[in-house]
């Protein structure tokens, strides 16, 4: 357990370096700009492929419609929870865009992945890995249009041509490409392969000095919480895995090693890529930094009791 708080104590010092560059001057004026179009168009992107291609096969994918069930039901009941509290909050529209995806989103890879490998062994990761193909899938279709509608990139009303845009991102096709690859078993030339490993190895160490960038640039920050902010807390940490707990129940999914990854995997906290999309599309990245700063410190709590609760 102590290597699964190490895991999140790795976050912060990744985000600690765009944090300091940033006071420090270090950085050149609109580097944030930059690392969010190399993680948006490149990096994202190959991380799907990866992740979905080096991990999953065929007999995984169609041996396990009742997980994936489970996955995208979450999301969307969480989402539906979501766009009803967001009706209420008296927030800006980008702000609300960014709430309804940072409720919806768990990080079910970066710190999911190693603190249930942890807990569980590798045994469990089969089933973490159907949560991630949901969360992967959604976040870059539903995600990406949510944050893509609430950018004044697009504040008047999206066209087909344009909505069809807004969905098809970059890192969807890295989710469709890493498919395919799995279902027709194509052996990608380890040339290729190794160039795709090492792009794709660069999105969680950018997304997370962004994060610190974007903490550096606030003025005044302070990890006071707002009433929007308090429920995004709240949909992390008792929300999804109530909603977790009762999905698992209506599927007929008795306590064991699948129920505990899926109850485990969803207490984690906020989405980190969220950030990079929020800094791309301009929808408020310094309230999405904040978010996933609060989440993830929360969470050196919340991991080792809900660890002790499921193992």
């Amino acid at each position: 357990m102590i290597k699964g708080i190490e895991s999140v104590i790795i976050i912060f010092i990744i985000m600690s370096i765009g944090f300091i560059f940033t006071k420090k001057k270090w950085l050149p004026s609109g580097s944030n700009k930059t690392l969010a179009n190399l993680v948006v168009k490149v990096a994202a992107p190959f991380l799907a492929v990866v992740s979905i291609a080096d991990r999953c096969t065929i007999e995984m994918l169609f041996s396990s419609f009742r997980y994936l069930a489970i996955a995208f039901s979450v999301i969307f009941i969480l989402f539906g929870v979501s766009s009803l509290i967001a009706k209420f909050l008296k927030i800006t529209k980008q702000r609300k865009a960014i709430f309804k995806v940072m409720f919806t989103f768990n990080n079910t890879i970066f710190i999911g992945l190693p603190i249930n490998e942890i807990v569980f062994g590798q045994e469990g990761l089969p089933y973490l890995f159907m949560y991630y193909v949901a969360t992967l899938t959604m976040f870059w279709t539903l995600g990406n249009f949510v944050i893509v509608k609430a950018s004044d990139q697009y504040n008047q009303k999206l066209k087909p041509g344009q909505m069809i845009k807004s969905v098809i991102s970059p890192g969807l096709v890295g989710v469709i490409v890493g498919f395919v690859l799995v279902v027709t078993e194509y052996e990608v030339p380890y040339f290729l392969w190794e160039t795709v490993t090492y792009l794709s190895e660069l999105c969680v160490p950018l997304s997370l000095i962004m994060i610190g960038i974007n903490i550096a640039e606030i003025k005044g920050f302070t990890l006071n919480s707002s009433v929007d902010e308090l429920l995004v807390i709240g949909s992390k940490f008792i929300i999804t895995p109530l909603c977790m707990l009762a999905l698992l129940s209506i599927f007929g999914i008795s306590k064991g090693l699948d129920w505990n990854v899926f109850m485990l995997t969803s207490s984690m906290p906020c989405h980190t890529q969220t950030v990079i999309l929020a800094e791309y599309y301009d929808t408020d990245p310094v309230y999405a930094s904040k978010l996933i700063t609060q989440t993830t410190l929360i969470s050196l709590i919340t991991i080792p009791i809900f660890s002790a609760l499921l193992s």
